[in-house]
């Protein structure tokens, strides 16, 4: 009986190890951080966003609205075709503007996973 109440106590460790690890968020985005940007001056980085299945579906929103960022996903070879994307444009206020990512993984031998990741991008005046 004993032996038992062992093997059973590993195996449920083992089972809920499996869970906690499964159910982590696997998705990490690149860059972490975003550059500063300067009024009238073009701006341009590229982000990836890693881990996980390829992405499904991606939509984005900037506030404030207008401040002349944009956001576009970037076809690369061998990855899914959300998974790289670039955040561009010419500011126009010395006003820090946060582009919120949104969007979810497909799934595979589990459900997809849910993603939001907020970027803070410091926009200074032109000197």
């Amino acid at each position: 009986m004993a032996k038992f109440v062992n093997r059973a106590s590993y195996i449920i460790i083992l089972l809920c190890l499996n869970y906690i690890i499964g159910c982590s968020s696997s998705i990490t985005f690149l860059p972490d951080d975003l550059p500063t940007a300067t009024v009238g001056k073009p701006y341009y980085i590229e982000v990836q966003i890693k881990g996980g299945a390829p992405v499904a579906s991606l939509t984005w929103e900037a506030l404030p609205v207008n401040n002349g960022f944009f956001v576009e996903t970037i076809e690369k070879e061998g990855f899914g075709e959300k998974n790289f994307l670039k955040v561009y444009g010419t500011p126009i206020e010395p006003v820090n503007t946060k582009i919120t990512l949104y969007g979810f993984t497909y799934g595979t031998s589990s459900s997809g996973e849910e993603f939001k990741k907020t970027y803070l991008i410091k926009v200074k005046k032109a000197n």
